[in-house]
């Protein structure tokens, strides 16, 4: 799987917590913005970088997990 940023702005995420429980969805990368302080191209590159669909994030210190599907 390889993302690029033209078309990743527009894939749905999820946001779980460390016991997999759903937080939220996010339709949009616009949203995630909401919650995380990062670039597109940086998120593009952390998904290419793990090259998997969840990576781990932190919101005001605690872990969490970021899905994304297109």
């Amino acid at each position: 799987m390889y993302f690029k940023s033209k078309t990743f702005k527009n894939n749905t995420f999820v946001l779980y917590d460390e016991n997999d429980e759903v937080i939220c969805y996010l339709d949009n990368f616009n949203e995630v913005c909401n919650y995380l302080n990062y670039k597109l191209s940086d998120l593009v590159h952390e998904y290419n970088r793990r090259n998997t669909y969840i990576i781990n994030v932190k919101i005001d210190n605690k872990k969490y997990k970021l899905a994304t599907f297109r």
